[in-house]
C-alpha cells in the first residue's frame, strides 16, 4: 500500500511523523482501521522490501500493526503481485489495481467482484490460496517505539473519516458505473501464478478463431 501523502517514500528511510501518518488521505487506511475497531478481523499479506523507518517516524504497516491489523510478509514465490480482497468469506475482490492514487484515479485498470449464489467454489479456491500463503508468511512485528502521547493518536479508536475521491470528469469517455450481472456464467475459471496461469491463457490464444483483444502492462 502505498502512502496517498508521502511516507511510503525516502532516501535511507521511509515514514511520517505520528500526526501525518494518522492523516493518512488513501481512503483504505482510514477504512480499515474503522473495520479493526468494530471487531472486524483484518489481516493482510505483502511483499517486504527491507524498508527502515526513519527514527521517530511511523510508516503504515507499523500503524497498523500497532492497531492490531496482522500482517505478513509473503515468502511462498519470489514476488505478490496480484491484489486480492475477500470480505466476510462472500465476497472476494480480484483486480489489477495497485493500492495506489495513480491505480485509484489515473490509470486504466480492471478487476471483478466475486460473490453471490455458485459462488462458492471460486471462493474457496481463492481462499485456498490465501490461506497457503497466509501460513507460509513472516510475521512483521513493529521495532519502533512510541511516546504515550504518540500511542494514544495511534490507537484511537474514534471513526475515521473515509473520503472516495471523485470520478473521472475530464475524460472523453468514461465506463459506465459498474452494476452486477446476474444469471448463469458458462464458464467462469480462476487462476494463479506462477502455477498455471500460463497454460490457461496459452489455451485461450490457442483456441482463438476469430480475434485476440488484449490489454497489457509491458511487451
Amino acid at each position: 500500500m502505498s502512502s496517498w501523502v508521502g511516507c511510503s517514500y525516502g532516501t535511507t528511510c521511509i515514514g511520517c511523523s505520528v500526526e501525518q501518518q494518522s492523516a493518512e488521505t488513501f481512503p483504505a487506511f482510514p477504512a480499515l482501521l474503522n473495520a479493526v475497531h468494530r471487531g472486524v478481523t483484518v489481516r493482510i499479506i505483502t511483499n517486504n522490501y527491507g524498508d527502515v523507518v526513519c527514527d521517530g517516524d511511523i510508516d503504515i504497516a507499523t500503524f497498523f500493526a500497532l492497531n492490531n491489523i496482522t500482517i505478513k510478509w509473503y515468502t511462498s514465490t519470489t514476488f505478490v503481485h496480484s491484489k486480492y480482497v475477500m470480505i466476510d468469506g462472500e465476497l472476494a475482490s480480484v483486480s489489477s489495481v495497485n493500492w495506489s492514487s495513480n491505480s485509484f484515479i489515473n490509470n486504466r485498470e480492471a478487476g471483478i467482484l466475486i460473490g453471490g449464489a455458485g459462488a462458492s467454489k471460486a471462493l474457496d479456491f481463492l481462499t485456498s490460496v490465501f490461506e497457503e500463503d497466509w501460513s507460509n508468511g513472516d510475521l512483521f512485528t513493529p521495532t519502533s517505539t512510541y511516546s504515550a502521547a504518540d500511542m494514544k493518536i495511534i490507537t484511537s479508536t474514534a471513526t475515521r473519516k473515509v473520503a472516495v475521491p471523485s470520478g473521472p470528469t475530464n475524460r472523453s469517455y468514461v465506463t459506465p458505473k459498474p452494476k452486477a450481472v446476474s444469471g448463469t456464467v458458462a464458464n467462469f475459471t480462476v487462476v494463479t501464478s506462477p502455477d498455471y496461469s500460463y497454460s490457461a491463457v496459452m489455451d485461450m490464444i490457442n483456441a482463438a478463431q476469430e480475434s485476440v483483444e488484449i490489454y497489457i502492462y509491458q511487451i
